[in-house]
C-alpha cells in the first residue's frame, strides 16, 4: 500500500461548523497545523485523516449533581462520542453510499446531543449542535435514495427547535423543491405540511395536513400531529391546544424514541410554530425542556 492510501483530501476533513476550509488554511499558514503532505495533479491537497483531531473541542457539560442532569449528561456524552467517531470516519467514506450513511449517523448523533443539552437548559450549546444535525441530514440527501423524507423533516425540525427561522425557511423550500407536496406517501405529505407551515403558507399546509391520517400507518402520534398542524394552519387555538396535548401524551406513554433520547421533540417543534402565531399552549412535562429558571449551571 502506498503512503497516498493513508491520506485523505483536505476538503473532506473540513466541516463547515467547526473548522471550515478557509480557517484550516489560515491555521496552516500560522503554523498551527501541518501543510498538506502531497498535492495531486488535479490540485487535490492530501492530509492525514486525523489532521484536526487535536482541535476538536470538548462540548460535554458538567452538571450540578442533579440526578436528572446526570441522566441527560449521559445522552449528551453518547451523542458527542458518536458524532466525533463519525467525523473521524467520514474522510474514509470513499463511496456515495458510505458517505450518506456516515452523514446520517452524524446527524442523528448531533440530534441526540442537542436534545440532551436542551433538556438541561443549555440552549446556546443545543443550538450549535442542532445546526450540525441539520447540516448533516441535508448533506446526506445528496447521495441518499429519493424519497428519504425523514432527513428533510429532521433538518427542518432542527432549525425550528433552534429558533433559526431564516435557515428553517431555507430547509422548508428545499423540502418542497424535492417534491414533497406532490409525492404520494404520508411521510412526504407530513414533510410538506411542516415545510408550508414554516413558510407560513397556511392554505397549502392545511390541505396537506388534512390528507395525513391514522390509516396511513404513520408512526405513533401522527393523528394528533396532523391535527395540530391543521389547527396551526387554521389559526384555531382551541383545536391546537387539544391536538398538541394528545401528541405530548403519546410521547409520555411511549418507550421508544428517536436516537433513544426521551424528548417530545415533535411537541417542541409544534410549539415553535405555534409561538410564531401567538398560539403556544401551556404545557409541562418531563418530556419537555426545563424552564430557564431550572436550567443547570454551565461552566
Amino acid at each position: 500500500m502506498s503512503d497516498t492510501d493513508t491520506l485523505v483530501a483536505l476538503r473532506d476533513v473540513c466541516l463547515p461548523w467547526d473548522r471550515p476550509l478557509h480557517h484550516v488554511r489560515a491555521l496552516m499558514r500560522a503554523g498551527r497545523l501541518p501543510e498538506p503532505v502531497r498535492v495531486l495533479d488535479d490540485g487535490t491537497e492530501l492530509v492525514s485523516a486525523d489532521l484536526l483531531s487535536g482541535l476538536i473541542a470538548t462540548d460535554a457539560q458538567d452538571g450540578d449533581g442533579d440526578a436528572d442532569g446526570d441522566a441527560w449528561q449521559a445522552h449528551i456524552e453518547r451523542g458527542l462520542a458518536r458524532f466525533r467517531d463519525g467525523q473521524r470516519r467520514l474522510p474514509e467514506a470513499t463511496t456515495a453510499e458510505r458517505r450518506q450513511q456516515q452523514l446520517l449517523r452524524m446527524g442523528g448523533a448531533a440530534w441526540a446531543a442537542s436534545l440532551g443539552m436542551l433538556m438541561i437548559g443549555c440552549a446556546e450549546r443545543a443550538d450549535e449542535w442542532l445546526d450540525r444535525s441539520a447540516t448533516c441530514y441535508r448533506w446526506s440527501l445528496a447521495d441518499a435514495e429519493a424519497g428519504s423524507w425523514g432527513r428533510s423533516i429532521a433538518a427542518v425540525k432542527a432549525r425550528l427547535i433552534a429558533h433559526d427561522w431564516p435557515r428553517a425557511r431555507l430547509e422548508a423550500r428545499w423540502t418542497l423543491d424535492l417534491g414533497a407536496a406532490e409525492a404520494g406517501s404520508p411521510i412526504a405529505r407530513y414533510a410538506a405540511a411542516l415545510a408550508c407551515l414554516t413558510l407560513e403558507d397556511n392554505t397549502a399546509a392545511g390541505r396537506l395536513a388534512a390528507s395525513v391520517s391514522e390509516e396511513d400507518a404513520f408512526p405513533v402520534g401522527i393523528g394528533g400531529t396532523s391535527a395540530a398542524l391543521y389547527a396551526l394552519a387554521a389559526c384555531d387555538g382551541a383545536a391546537y391546544g387539544e391536538a398538541v396535548g394528545a401528541v405530548l401524551r403519546s410521547f409520555e406513554e411511549r418507550t421508544r424514541f428517536l436516537e433513544r433520547v426521551p424528548v417530545a421533540d415533535t411537541v417542541i417543534v409544534l410549539q415553535r410554530l405555534a409561538a410564531r402565531r401567538g398560539m403556544e399552549a401551556p404545557l409541562v412535562s418531563t418530556r419537555l425542556p426545563r424552564s430557564k429558571e431550572r436550567a443547570l449551571s454551565v461552566p
